[in-house]
């Protein structure tokens, strides 16, 4: 797909000479207690969970060298290491500071980060994964906190769209998450009328700025259908919901924050990079989706909540992505 305003290496300050490339195994990174490992198994099923290294045929590597390559990014250490265990053939490159794991993944080309918490590291790393490593695709993984009532821990939300937060224009008669297009940054307060480019018509997107950004429907099946296949094979399934997915560089954990944010935006769950990730594939047209597994219940006990949970909600999410491409020819 065509890729549209991409920046050149020297603006993110990243010397060539400081990419390297070596073979490697999984990098450390923060430590957590529970909630991912229910999205890490979901993600297991989506690959096919039964063979040690997907990707690997006869004990050789599998070479698909004119397939696209589909990144996938996490924010934490829980939230991608069941996808790196799956990799056949992986190599690992360090940049900016993040390493990117690339190999074979079902019969996919695929790189695997951990970008690392909050929406500017998000940021950085799609960039990088969709410019350096010419993404087709990007799947976030990992874990939320539910901000609908009905939600419980464990519950799979896959994004229909996503919505920055905390971005915050309302002084100059914007709405709350609405982000000013290119043409717009001249003058915060103009409001323009034409719509800047086409994918605007499938989301939320005011006088051309970008509010609820749309994932990729073709996506959004796929990850539907792998729910379908892992859920098949759990004697307690957990509930697939579809819907907002709300990111800001906080940790939500009110009652009342959490009800704010489903009233404002519709949003399901909150999380602190997803809508990053979106927004950057939207302004370079690469298809993209969300994948959150339900840790917490964003309210006063989120964090003791979150600490029991992240592990298996990560592994659940892992899950469907393995089985996303496993299911995907």
């Amino acid at each position: 797909m065509r890729r549209t305003a991409r920046l050149q290496w020297s603006n993110l300050g990243i010397p060539c000479h400081k990419v390297k490339e070596c073979d490697g195994s999984t990098s450390r990174g923060l430590t957590m207690a529970t909630a991912s490992s229910k999205m890490t198994s979901m993600l297991g099923v989506l690959a096919g969970g039964s063979s040690p290294r997907a990707g690997r045929v006869a004990g050789r590597r599998v070479h698909n060298r004119d397939k696209p390559v589909i990144g996938i990014i996490g924010a934490m250490k829980e939230e991608v290491n069941a996808l790196i265990h799956e990799l056949g053939g992986m190599r690992r490159i360090s940049i900016a500071r993040m390493t990117f794991y690339r190999g074979i993944l079902g019969d996919h080309r695929v790189v695997v980060v951990k970008c690392g918490i909050g929406k500017v590291n998000a940021t950085l790393c799609t960039y990088i994964l969709i410019e350096r490593f010419k993404a087709s695709r990007v799947i976030f993984t990992g874990v939320a906190g539910a901000l609908a009532r009905g939600l419980r821990i464990g519950d799979i939300v896959v994004s229909s769209h996503t919505v920055q937060h905390d971005f915050d224009l309302s002084v100059f008669g914007r709405q709350k998450g609405e982000v000013p297009c290119p043409a717009e940054l001249l003058d915060i307060g103009e409001r323009l009328v034409d719509r800047l480019d086409a994918w605007y018509h499938k989301g939320d997107f005011s006088g051309g700025s970008a509010r609820l950004v749309p994932a990729d429907q073709r996506l959004i099946v796929a990850a539907k259908r792998a729910y379908g296949l892992v859920s098949g094979r759990m004697r307690h399934p957990p509930a697939l919901h579809v819907g907002v997915v709300a990111s800001g560089d906080k940790f939500v954990s009110t009652r009342a924050e959490a009800a704010r944010l489903h009233r404002e935006f519709g949003a399901l769950c909150a999380e602190m990079e997803g809508a990053a990730t979106g927004y950057i594939c939207f302004r370079s047209a690469v298809p993209f989706v969300v994948l959150r597994a339900i840790s917490d219940t964003a309210d006063n006990k989120a964090p003791v909540d979150f600490g029991q949970f992240v592990k298996r909600a990560a592994n659940l999410s892992c899950r469907l992505v393995v089985t996303m491409l496993q299911a995907a020819k």
